[in-house]
């Protein structure tokens, strides 16, 4: 969840300031880098900071933040693909996308379609089914009849 600070109104249309909504980590990169040893990094909004590729549409609205991290010590695989080492630069994407109406449920994942799945564990599931859930990853919903 989310908060954004109204910037203006306008009879029925509102305009909210997110820039600190995308100009974060919000894929955790700082925490990965981390957890694979190659260095302890931080983002510097100075440096990097800048919402590009913007697009919205009917359904959706797309969003691409070109993001700085900056650091110490980077590890092996850092200095083999930066040309410099203590600061990388990242794309991160945000996808809003309209939730459908009710009477939608999503999909269940068939290795014969063309999308990938996304597993997890319902541990809610009756004896007689199986624990492990697997779903089509992204916006593929059918309706309930």
């Amino acid at each position: 969840m989310w908060g954004f600070t109204v910037a203006a109104e306008e009879n029925s249309s509102v305009l909210v300031d997110a820039t600190d909504f995308f100009l974060r980590d919000a894929h955790g990169v700082t925490n990965a880098l981390r957890r694979a040893k190659q260095g302890s990094f931080r983002l510097r909004i100075a440096v990097g900071g800048l919402l590009v590729n913007t697009k919205n549409f009917p359904l959706n609205t797309e969003v691409e933040a070109t993001l700085t991290f900056v650091g110490d010590e980077p590890g092996g695989w850092v200095r083999q693909v930066t040309p410099d080492p203590q600061s990388i630069t990242v794309r991160e994407h945000h996808s809003f996308v309209q939730l459908p109406p009710p009477g939608y449920e999503p999909r269940v994942y068939d290795p014969r379609g063309s999308f990938f799945g996304i597993s997890y564990f319902d541990y809610a599931t009756p004896v007689s089914e199986h624990i492990a859930k697997k779903l089509l990853r992204g916006i593929v919903w059918r309706k309930i009849s």
